[in-house]
């Protein structure tokens, strides 16, 4: 991969990382007001946790990923 590949790579991952923290962080809120208001037996508590954790598990690939291209960058 050359350096212009790298930071294309780079850039779309980056923005994909940002939108997918927006997503996690509305999902995240989601969430907490769904536990506030309902018992955690509702299933919409649970299937919200889910898109949350979700949502997470995405950001953390997505920011090793980042990483990854970083570190192959910097040698």
């Amino acid at each position: 991969m050359d350096v212009i590949d790298a930071d294309t790579d780079l850039e779309q991952l980056m923005r994909r990382w940002h939108h997918i923290t927006e997503y996690s962080t509305a999902a995240w809120t989601e969430f907490q007001s769904l536990c506030d208001a309902l018992p955690a037996s509702d299933a919409r508590v649970a299937a919200a946790q889910e898109r949350w954790r979700s949502a997470e598990r995405q950001r953390m690939e997505l920011l090793a990923a980042i990483e990854e291209i970083e570190e192959a960058s910097a040698a």
